[in-house]
């Protein structure tokens, strides 16, 4: 279903493209106004001891939230602070609530918490946690059990009821919020105002795909006084579970590389070109489950192609780590870097947390 949502929105030439964007059309409506009806009658109810910074985004698929995340709590660890972070551990199978450190969620399996908290955890043992379908419920267990010193909330930009203290909106580089209609006519999730409640507007992946810089010119006009940062995110290296090698060493290689990513067609591009190696593929839907139809697809393909190697990333590798593809299973590495706004974007979220 996702696929087809995708190649009607975008493809003219799609014989589904007309009737298909009528009947989205009437459901954009029905879906705006929902929006404006949870807007105005859930404000913000849900307030806790500790600070909290919320990270997310206005459209559909993936921006790098929980990369950010995960970069934001360690720079928070690095000076001193106590740190929870806040998931509804979206697709995950067991909907009770969790509290607990990276360390201990990590015995969890990844149908107990959700592919991102599993990724989350596995990278920040000493952050505290609150996994709940609603995040207030979730900030408030981790307010209750532990006495932090800030709460990010990953996925937080819809979320209304939870009061915070800071708001990180990401835009991917090369989608232009202005020319995205509201889902599901087009992949935004709210209306391009509500950029106004963004105390940061962050463009990432710059690096990846082609960056629109009159964009963030348009937001610095039509919302002065906001911070402005761009970060671009880096792949050094694949991992195994006993083998680590520089992405430089690939190129000349046959790689096979599957995903079940937001944005998995910019990420093939920039490994096509980083690589410079032949790369077959197959492609899932974002938090796609792996049932064993899908597993026994990729090995499938594996054996048909026989490539040097078989990548992913952390995502999906924390879900089919144990499977037999019959070749070691590698994932993409994945270092951020904060390029402009640094220095006043970290000033602010420090002064946010403190205050």
């Amino acid at each position: 279903m996702q696929k087809l949502w995708l190649k009607i929105i975008s493809c003219k030439s799609n014989p589904l493209y007309w009737p298909g964007i009528a009947i989205l059309w009437v459901m954009s409506l029905f879906y705006r106004l929902g929006w404006n009806v949870r807007y105005h009658l859930t404000p913000p109810s849900v307030r806790t001891k500790a600070p909290v910074i919320s990270v997310g985004n206005m459209t559909v698929g993936g921006t790098g939230k929980t990369p950010m995340v995960i970069e934001l709590a360690r720079y928070f660890l690095s000076i001193g602070k106590k740190v929870g972070v806040v998931s509804s551990g979206y697709g995950r199978r067991n909907e009770r609530d969790i509290v607990g450190t990276g360390d201990e969620l990590r015995s969890k399996s990844v149908y107990d918490l959700g592919d991102e908290v599993m990724v989350m955890a596995s990278e920040l043992p000493k952050v505290y946690f609150g996994v709940s379908k609603s995040k207030s419920e979730a900030a408030r267990m981790l307010d209750k059990s532990y006495s932090l010193d800030l709460i990010i909330v990953d996925d937080g930009y819809q979320h209304r009821r939870l009061y915070r203290n800071f708001d990180i909106l990401l835009a991917e580089a090369g989608m232009d919020l202005r020319n995205q209609a509201l889902f599901p006519l087009g992949k935004m999730r709210e209306p391009l105002g509500s950029i106004i409640r963004a105390d940061a507007v962050i463009v990432t992946k710059a690096n990846i795909v082609s960056a629109r810089d009159d964009f963030l010119q348009w937001v610095e006009e039509q919302y002065p006084g906001k911070i402005i940062a761009t970060v671009d995110y880096y792949n050094e290296n694949i991992i195994s579970a006993d083998k680590q090698v520089p992405i430089g060493d690939l190129a000349g290689h046959k790689i096979y590389f599957f995903a079940g990513i937001g944005s998995f067609e910019p990420l093939l591009g920039h490994l096509r070109n980083r690589l410079e190696a032949e790369i077959d593929y197959r492609q899932f839907s974002d938090h796609c489950c792996y049932p064993p139809s899908d597993a026994a697809g990729i090995k499938d393909d594996i054996d048909r192609l026989n490539p040097d190697y078989v990548i992913t990333t952390y995502k999906d590798y924390v879900k089919l780590r144990s499977f037999d593809f019959g070749q070691p299973l590698y994932y993409l590495d994945l270092r951020l870097d904060i390029i402009t706004g640094r220095e006043a974007l970290l000033k602010a979220l420090v002064k946010a947390v403190e205050e």
